[in-house]
């Protein structure tokens, strides 16, 4: 029997004028074929230490992996027999990292020793997502139990329960350790303050695809959310949309900033990194990949670029030791 497919409609974005002999593009291209380490899953996230040697940490199946910044090396290994692993990610001091689990159990890790110093327990599901918060003594987490929570560190208490999130992504707001923002797949994006009224939220805005990837300026009044193929800019003091923009053809699952914030980067499904000027959102360099990216991550100083995809690649490129542009952080504006 025949069967009609409806015709995939391919988004037409006018091509941004890049050069490629530009000192951008040159820039983003200055680092070293990557090492590439293939493992049998997806890997769901990596993030880099915020201190030298800003080793990686990836996370994927029920293993976390710590890869040396200076070698690329495994330098070591947590895994949990039997309990997949979520979304670990460094403190800013990078002396502890914290990551979810399936059975919904939060563990607080020592970064060198890998001993567990905290077991949160409270979320009934798996738990996606965790952060620390902007002063280093709280926990946020949010969990397939439809639960947001923030948790102290000194005494494993749960001291705030959101409910009734559906998918909910944090990112914690640097500027006040008792808000946060979260993204759902119910297309909000959402600030939420522990100090307000009872339910606690002080703002909804609406991007209007599933939330991807949340990201916040350090100076706390901008935050940018990716959903669908296109990335929007808020302004949180006002509650409104800055910028809108669409540079991919498929979904945008990653956003992250460079060092000094002034560099945007967006990982997509179709296998590539964009590097936006913040000033003005406008493309300054593409870098191209061989598989989906699900997760990206860039040193303080620029000097390291970790990827995540979807076929369990993991790509770790570190910048050309003797590049004139080394020396520099990213272009002016």
């Amino acid at each position: 029997m025949a069967t009609s497919f409806k015709r995939l409609l391919v988004k037409d974005f006018p091509r941004p004028e890049i050069q490629k002999d530009s000192i951008e593009q040159t820039y983003w291209n200055d680092f070293e074929f990557p090492t590439v380490v293939k493992e049998f899953s997806a890997i769901n996230y990596v993030d880099i230490s915020p201190v030298e040697p800003y080793d990686a940490l990836v996370t994927s199946s029920a293993k976390i992996q710590i890869f040396n910044g200076m070698t690329n090396e495994i330098k070591r290994t947590s895994t949990r027999s039997k309990d997949n692993v979520f979304g670990a990610r460094y403190r800013d001091d990078g002396k502890l990292m914290v990551a979810g689990g399936e059975s919904g159990h939060i563990q607080v890790l020592d970064t060198k020793s890998r001993a567990i110093l905290r077991n949160l327990r409270g979320h009934t599901a798996a738990t996606r997502v965790c952060t620390f918060s902007s002063e280093h003594t709280r926990v946020f987490s949010a969990s397939d139990d439809k639960t947001v929570r923030q948790w102290d560190i000194p005494t494993e208490k749960e001291t705030h329960t959101l409910k009734g999130a559906t998918d909910y992504i944090i990112c914690n707001y640097p500027k006040n350790p008792e808000m946060f923002l979260t993204g759902s797949y119910d297309h909000t994006v959402k600030l939420w303050d522990f100090r307000s009224s009872e339910n606690h939220q002080v703002l909804s805005l609406d991007h209007g695809a599933p939330v991807e990837s949340l990201i916040v300026h350090s100076v706390g009044a901008i935050c940018i959310s990716a959903g669908n193929n296109y990335i929007k800019v808020w302004g949180l003091v006002a509650g409104r949309l800055l910028n809108q923009f669409s540079n991919h053809q498929k979904t945008v699952t990653t956003l992250s900033f460079n060092g000094d914030e002034r560099r945007l980067l967006s990982g997509t499904l179709d296998r590539n990194v964009k590097v936006y000027n913040v000033h003005d959102y406008s493309v300054v360099a593409t870098l191209n990949y061989p598989s989906p990216i699900l997760t990206t991550a860039l040193s303080r100083d620029d000097s390291y670029l970790v990827l995540g995809m979807s076929d369990g690649a993991i790509s770790l490129q570190k910048r050309k030791k003797n590049c004139a542009c080394r020396s520099r952080r990213s272009p002016a504006r």
